[in-house]
């Protein structure tokens, strides 16, 4: 489906800005095209009392993760699948952030979903999220697989048009959300 240039671009806001409302866990959702790589980070709160244990328990958690992602990706392509993944940590203070790190061309709402869902259920204990209205969640339908405006055929997320530029990033400012492109 094409759309008129400021529908396109309007479509990609649509896509980032939906990501960080309906998904407070999420600190931001960054797409790199010259890399072809869609990250969403999220931050945990460091174990105080023993970091050494905290960070014993985000590697084995991260293991979890990526084994159940790798079984999602053999239900939803009922063969061995090819894609990228990856989790870079950064440590700040008493915030540890990992930014999840995926190629765009395999990449599907249902995927970032059950991701995000996957993030909740290993650090809820420790997961940075923000405050949201329950109302405003379903306005983006993401939850309603039939939902195809921001979603090139086939549930990938749509980024091949050159109206959005090399970087783009969303985050959450003040109860408000940001999108950037450069």
């Amino acid at each position: 489906m094409r759309f008129n240039e400021s529908e396109e671009i309007m479509d990609y806001i649509t896509l980032f800005v939906s990501v960080l409302i309906c998904f407070p866990e999420v600190g931001t959702i960054k797409l790199n095209r010259e890399e072809q790589e869609i990250s969403l980070t999220f931050i945990l709160q460091e174990n105080k009392a023993d970091k050494e244990k905290g960070r014993a328990e985000v590697d084995e958690a991260l293991v979890s993760i990526e084994k159940s992602l790798a079984s999602f990706h053999r239900m939803q392509s009922k063969k061995e699948s090819s894609y990228r993944y990856d989790v870079k940590r950064y440590t700040y203070d008493d915030y540890m952030v990992l930014e999840v790190v995926r190629d765009v061309e395999t990449v599907t709402r249902l995927e970032i979903n059950f991701l995000i869902e996957l993030f909740r259920q290993h650090f809820i204990e420790r997961l940075l999220r923000e405050s949201i209205d329950p109302n405003i969640v379903d306005e983006f339908g993401w939850y309603d697989e039939g939902r195809q405006d921001v979603f090139s055929d086939k549930n990938k997320v749509a980024f091949a048009d050159d109206q959005v530029g090399k970087q783009v990033l969303a985050c959450r400012e003040a109860g408000r959300v940001l999108v950037f492109s450069s």
